[in-house]
Formats: C-alpha cells, structure tokens, sequence
C-alpha cells in the first residue's frame, strides 16, 4: 500500500484503537515497542492513558504517522505479531483495489480468511452526503458558459502537447504547464490520478474546483479562464503569473531582490481578504500554503488550488474528511487536532493563514529536513505557552508579548529595516491565528491592515530606504504629514484634556502626533472667532481625539491590546 497511515478514514482509526487498546498491557506493550524504540518516549505515551484518558494506541500511530509510516508498514507489522483482528479492520477500507488485493493475499498466506465488516466507500459524491461547511452547487455543466470551453486540441495546440520544456511545476494532482493563445501566456493545470485516488476522483476533483472557482469572484483569488474535460485529460486553465508564487519569491538566492517589507504586507492583506470572501461563501479552501499564493505582474497576491472537496463518509461516522494527500509539505501549514481527527473547518484555513503570515515575516521556510524542529509551525508553537486559557484573555495582551518574542528573535532581515510597532502587528497577526481557541481571522486581517495603512501613509512623506526600526512614528496610526516643525510639534503634543497615568511620561506624546487636530490647525492654532475679546491659543480637541490619544497611551503602556484600540 502507498497510503500513509494519517490517510486513513476517522472511522477507521475508532475502530482499530478501540480494537488495540483492549489489548493486555504484554500484547500492546510488544506492538508499542515495534513502533517506538525510545522506552522514555514510549512510557510518556502510555502515561496518557492514565493522567489524560486518550487512547493511547491513536496518540502511538499519530506519532508514527507523522514520520510518514505507511499503512503497508502497519498491516505488516500487525501481521508479523498476529493481530490479524486489528490487520482485518485497516484491510476493510476501501482502498485501491490492486493494494488490497496484495494485502488480503498476505493475510491469506498467514490462513487467515477476510470477511469484509464494512461496505466500500460510495464512489459517487451525492450531494446529501456532504458536509454541511460546503454550501451544495449545481453541477459544472450547469454552471460553466460555452466560452469557457477549450477542446483537447486547442489545449494540445496552446501547450505544445505538455511539452516538459512548457512544465512549470509538478504537483501530487496536478502538474501545471506554461502556454500561450492568441499572443496572451496562461497556465494549464493537468489532472492526474493518485495512489490513493478511488475511480473518478479526477472527474470529481476537476468539477468541484470548476464550481469552486466559478463561484468565487475575488481580486485576490485566480480566476479561471476556461477548462476542457476531454476524454484523454482533464485540464484547467488560468491567467500566467508573471511573478511565480510566494514561496518561490521567499526564498529566492541571489538572483531576485528579496520582496521589501511594502509589498509583504500587501501580500498578507490580500490573502487574508481572500480567505475571508470564501468563508463568507461558507466555503473552506484546505490547501494554504505559500506554493499556492501567486503573484501577477504588480505582486499582487492570487489564492489559488483549493482542495477542500469534501468526500462522503461512513453514516456511523461524524467525521469529516478531505480528500487529500497530506504529504509533508501540507502538514507543515495544517494544525495538529485536523491531522490528527480529520475534521475540516475554518480553523483549518485560519492556522494554514498563520503559517503563510509567519513565513512572510520571518524568511524561515515551512519545512526545511535540515532544522530541528522540520516544521515552522513546531518552532512558532515553541514560543505559545501550553496554557491556552491565557491567549483568549484579552486584557492580557499575551499576543502582544509572544509577537514581540517572535520579531526579536526570528524577523527577516534580507527585506531591510522595519519599524518595530509594524513588526509587532504582524507578530500578533501570526499569534491570532495560531491559538488554538478563538481564532480570528477578522483580527488578523485589522492587525495586518493597520500597518498597510501606515506604509500607504509613508508613501507621500519619506521614501522606503529612510525607513529605519528606531522611528518614531505612530504604533498603530497612520501619520497625517511630516511637514510640520519640532516647536509645532511640542505645542501640540501638549495638549491634554484629562491625565492618563504612566509609569515613563517621557516622550509618550510623540507618539499621538498623528492623530492631533488637522495639521494646519496643529501648526497655526485654531481659528479666533471675529466677536472674541480676548484671543486663546489653546487647542480644542473633540472628545473622539480625545478618546483615541488616551487609548493610544494606554495601548503603549500595554493596559490596551489592539483589538479594543481600533475595534468597534
């Protein structure tokens, strides 16, 4: 078999832990230590069972299926210590048929006879059986206009019959080919089965992305330009990106300039807005990562190859399941309760968000064999205490503290400098999708947007390169202009209509400056009624400004996070 034991279904892995973990200590103690050599680790796990009440065969094959185990490995192993019972309850699956084959003939040389306990997954997907998170749409023939259609022959014509020179990149479903029509360069996307694919999984695959992408009309996710279901292939077609995908752009050497902090940010709140439009469709796009964020002619970010299509599961089963292949590269971006249950939600895309945000600040890649930990995730997870009561506190800005942790010790510095409070903001924007309860993409995304609107803001006052970590600017509001001189700016940072308490006054209203009265006022003063006896040059603030100069002071002295500073 060449599916990895995370493959299997949830209803699958119930029923063989319950079959392992009514095993006597002896029996599963001898199968336990097959798996894992390391006695400590091994002893940890049975611990579990005890402090925690888990089932300890499901934490053992979860630790074994993260080192990429194969359900081959399992039923051989169950086999050779004769556990034909639990081999029996993985070889029920409906899996590939030639794989089960071979492994009922392995049992049957052991003489052991196979009665199948449980019916073959329906190879149909109807749409009763799918899960409620994914809204039901019509079919593709339904749903598709007839200029979207190309013929085998155009796309043969366009690709140069998938020329390997024309290949961009090879996938585990797809391969994507670079062509051309009419003078206009695209990308065909080039369906293929899998090892572990079921008949006419392409066929479903390829409807469910067509209606996907149809129904999804967002600057930031690629749009598809046409599509051929022909009887030799399936392929989809799609605008060429010029500027390859993120990931690519990340860690380029040498070659390319490394992508400057401007267009990071960009970068973040366009596919924080991408992600955002599907869940508002009720849709979960499953497959975030930054292969799969691609960039135009203006890097403009393009969300792109969802694999959340939803697969029909046991009626006994409550399950969800994603009808993908979690190879290494996906794990990286997935959290740790989805790899280990299989139940798709937001959450799910949320996390993978977290990854993509956390890549983008700091440079480091998702997976990379040759650090310890392999996965990013792993090394993020390290800083986030245990506790994660704490990080639904919002009084008590623990976002805050772990960004500040994060950008001091893992920022990207190839991107130049950048200003430590929009460092912090993204920080807290990885942290807040990341947690484990209360995820929130809405605070994210106003995370990332305040420092967007703080770079737009700079655009008109001081180039990119006077940028430096030690400035001065607001931490979280956008300056209105520079052009005001230092007396100016001592009389107006003055001003205050109530005390706010701080433990270090100095210098604390530097840092309100951009949210003073209009900058001419700030300069002049404000303007004398004609009928006034006698002229004030004090500054009238509306309770508003007010209002925002005190959280800022607040916020700076971290008795405010930056949800209740810009929230509602």
């Amino acid at each position: 078999m060449a599916c990895y034991i995370y493959q299997l279904p949830a209803w699958v892995l119930d029923d063989l832990c319950r079959n392992m973990d009514t095993l006597s200590d002896w029996d599963w103690m001898q199968f336990a230590s097959k798996v894992i050599p390391d006695l400590t680790q091994l002893r940890k796990i049975k611990s579990m069972e005890r402090v925690q009440g888990v089932s300890i065969t499901r934490e053992l094959l979860w630790w074994w299926g993260m080192r990429q185990a194969t359900v081959q490995q399992l039923v051989d192993l169950l086999c050779r210590l004769e556990l034909y019972r639990a081999a029996q309850i993985v070889l029920s699956w409906s899996a590939p048929a030639r794989d089960q084959q071979q492994a009922s003939l392995l049992l049957s040389s052991k003489g052991v006879v196979l009665h199948s306990s449980r019916p073959h997954l329906p190879t149909s997907l109807d749409s009763k059986d799918f899960s409620t998170s994914v809204p039901q749409q019509e079919k593709c023939s339904n749903m598709t206009e007839e200029s979207l259609f190309w013929s085998e022959a155009e796309v043969i014509q366009a690709t140069g019959d998938f020329d390997q020179s024309h290949r961009i990149s090879e996938g585990t479903f797809a391969d994507v080919y670079r062509g051309q029509r009419h003078g206009m360069p695209l990308a065909f996307k080039k369906l293929r089965e899998t090892a572990c694919s079921s008949p006419g999984s392409v066929e479903r695959y390829f409807q469910a992305e067509v209606q996907l992408c149809l129904r999804c009309c967002h600057p930031n996710i690629l749009p598809l330009l046409g599509y051929c279901s022909g009887k030799q292939f399936h392929s989809l077609i799609y605008p060429y990106m010029t500027n390859g995908s993120l990931q690519d752009r990340l860690q380029s050497q040498g070659d390319l300039e490394p992508l400057p902090w401007p267009q990071r940010v960009s970068i973040c709140s366009g596919l924080l807005c991408a992600v955002e439009h599907l869940h508002g469709l009720e849709i979960i796009h499953g497959n975030i990562k930054s292969s799969n964020v691609l960039l135009d002619q203006n890097f403009t970010p393009k969300l792109a190859h969802p694999m959340a299509h939803l697969c029909p599961v046991n009626q006994r089963s409550k399950y969800t399941m994603m009808k993908t292949h979690l190879f290494q590269a996906s794990a990286a971006y997935l959290p740790e309760d989805f790899i280990r249950v299989g139940q798709l939600t937001k959450r799910v895309d949320i996390f993978s968000c977290g990854i993509v945000l956390a890549e983008i600040l700091t440079g480091i890649p998702a997976v990379d064999n040759d650090r310890s930990p392999v996965y990013l995730k792993d090394l993020l997870l390290s800083e986030i205490p245990s506790s994660t009561s704490s990080l639904c506190s919002r009084k008590t800005g623990v976002e805050k503290a772990l960004a500040k942790e994060i950008c001091q010790k893992y920022l990207e510095k190839r991107a130049g400098a950048l200003p430590e409070h929009c460092a912090e903001a993204l920080g807290t924007a990885i942290c807040l999708c990341l947690r484990r309860r209360n995820a929130s993409l809405e605070e994210a995304r106003g995370s990332v947007a305040l420092v967007e609107e703080w770079f737009r803001s700079q655009e008109t006052s001081l180039p990119w390169s006077g940028f430096s970590e030690g400035t001065g600017a607001s931490s979280n509001t956008p300056e209105e202009t520079d052009d005001v001189d230092d007396g100016s700016l001592d009389a107006a940072s003055s001003v205050r209509t109530s005390p706010v308490p701080a433990e270090n006054g100095e210098g604390r209203l530097q840092d309100t400056r951009g949210v003073e009265a209009d900058s001419s006022e700030a300069c002049t003063g404000p303007r004398v009624p004609e009928d006034a006896t006698e002229t004030s040059w004090e500054v009238e603030i509306n309770e508003a400004k007010r209002k925002l100069m005190e959280n800022i002071l607040l916020y700076n002295e971290e008795q405010l996070d930056s949800a209740e500073l810009f929230g509602p």
